[in-house]
């Protein structure tokens, strides 16, 4: 990542914290579309090594470049006749794949190109939403993204080809007058393919930089919770890399949504593991957090601090059932039963020990006020 938020130890956290905050709203904010190109760019290596272990022999020697680049044609095709069935079902006018190769081709030079995005407008322009997750849209959307990702896999020749021959799309016959066109040299493809590594890792750390706001909003809802702020956004930032990593964007949704999940898992677990000396497990600390949540909402609710008891009424520790006849029980004046009473005993136990597992640990050597100045007595000594 562009940010090293510890560059000088010396200097105070506070002036630390605004100078990473003035570098991260330096960085603008992504548009839908750009996501989408970038989330392509990490794809295609993934899409080429796939093939590379599928199309080897079984002495693991990898493919041949031209194997591969008759791979990605095949899969083009099946695809681009997927994209006919569903706009047909759909009843959505073709895409111009002149058009979808044009844009490929823009992602192949720059990493976010200053271009119009035809896909998307194309999918906005005919009712597509990334809220629409109905199973027609969905397989339309899947199989679009792919076929931008397979002529981005393209060489150049051959996409400039496609854009020529795309007036005959329905019968797709310029398939054919590609492989028998000119074709690079195996080095020229294993050179440009070795090449997309080093883009799929430049597009996810635009991804990454450009939501570093996103984790500073998440990290401010667990301060005071045992861990510095600045710990809070570098573990909030190992999260965000690794939603980065696994963004899958054919599902429609923005990358934001995605890696908020992974976020706060990285933020929780850290503070879970590293906020106290005696480390809980992650279910005991979301227990410890639910009652301690609780507990402030019955406290604005009753303007006084509830009872155990209270307490253990208004948690799910109790059985649904059980809970609802203890109140009946209770607003009927009627004494509880001795069911009634042990399971309410055994609710109020089980809140005190998780409630008492929340509590820091005390130092042995913690003074004890009191004593004399000179012979000052420690916990301890006790």
């Amino acid at each position: 990542m562009a940010f090293q938020m510890n560059t000088n130890r010396n200097a105070p956290t506070d002036d630390l914290v605004k100078m990473y905050l003035r570098e991260v709203a330096k960085v603008p904010l992504l548009a839908p579309y750009q996501e989408i190109w970038l989330s392509i760019q990490q794809e295609a290596v993934s899409r080429i090594e796939a093939w590379q272990v599928q199309l080897g022999d079984r002495k693991g020697r990898s493919p041949t470049a031209s194997r591969i680049l008759d791979a990605v044609l095949r899969s083009l095709w099946q695809v681009w006749l997927a994209v006919h069935r569903d706009c047909k079902r759909l009843n959505v006018p073709l895409p111009n794949l002149g058009a979808l190769a044009d844009e490929a081709r823009e992602i192949r030079r720059t990493l976010i190109p200053e271009t119009s995005p035809y896909l998307y407008d194309f999918l906005e322009q005919h009712g597509w939403s990334e809220s629409r997750q109905d199973e027609g849209w969905t397989s339309l959307v899947s199989n679009l993204f792919d076929v931008v990702l397979l002529l981005y896999l393209l060489p150049e020749s051959m996409l400039d080809l496609v854009s020529e021959e795309s007036n005959g799309w329905r019968a797709f016959p310029w398939r054919h007058k590609i492989r028998r066109g000119k074709r690079p040299s195996e080095e020229e493809l294993s050179a440009m393919w070795d090449g997309l590594g080093e883009r799929a890792h430049q597009a996810a750390q635009l991804l990454t930089q450009a939501n570093l706001r996103l984790v500073i909003s998440i990290a401010k809802e667990y301060v005071g919770r045992g861990l510095a702020f600045l710990d809070l956004i570098q573990e909030g930032n190992i999260g965000l890399m690794r939603a980065a990593d696994g963004y899958d964007h054919t599902l429609g949704f923005r990358f934001s949504t995605y890696a908020t999940w992974w976020i706060r898992q990285a933020i929780h677990r850290a503070v879970s593991n590293q906020s106290r000396i005696i480390r809980l497990p992650v279910h005991v600390r979301s227990r410890i957090n639910q009652l301690r949540g609780l507990q402030r909402k019955m406290i604005r609710e009753m303007r006084r601090e509830p009872t155990i008891e209270e307490l253990a009424l208004a948690s799910d520790i109790l059985d649904p059932e059980d809970k609802a006849a203890i109140q009946r029980t209770r607003e009927a004046g009627d004494a509880l039963s001795l069911f009634q009473t042990n399971q309410l005993r055994r609710a109020i136990r089980e809140i005190g020990r998780i409630m008492s597992l929340s509590q820091q640990p005390l130092s042995l050597d913690t003074p004890v006020p009191g004593g004399s100045a000179d012979s000052e007595a420690s916990l301890g000594d006790f």
